[in-house]
């Protein structure tokens, strides 16, 4: 089983507001953050886009962390 790590990462002179995911395995997917949802609903959309990217099993968990990230765990080897 692995967990995702999800957190907001705010503008730059460069970039909008962005959503992040990254694992252990040094695996990243980050998407513009979308208004049209809430950030929570977006975070899990990249989750299931960082799981589709680098063919991992479908999330099976997804929770909040006390720093305010999110984190789902991926169930099935990997």
């Amino acid at each position: 089983m692995q967990a995702i790590q999800v957190k907001i990462l705010g503008p730059t002179t460069h970039n909008g507001l962005r959503i992040k995911a990254w694992s252990n395995r040094h695996t990243q997917y980050t998407e513009a953050r979308d208004y049209s949802i809430g950030p929570q609903a977006q975070a899990k959309r990249v989750v299931a886009g960082f799981c589709e990217k680098y063919k991992w099993p479908a999330y099976t968990g997804f929770g909040t962390l006390p720093n305010g990230d999110w984190v789902a765990t991926c169930g099935g080897e990997v």
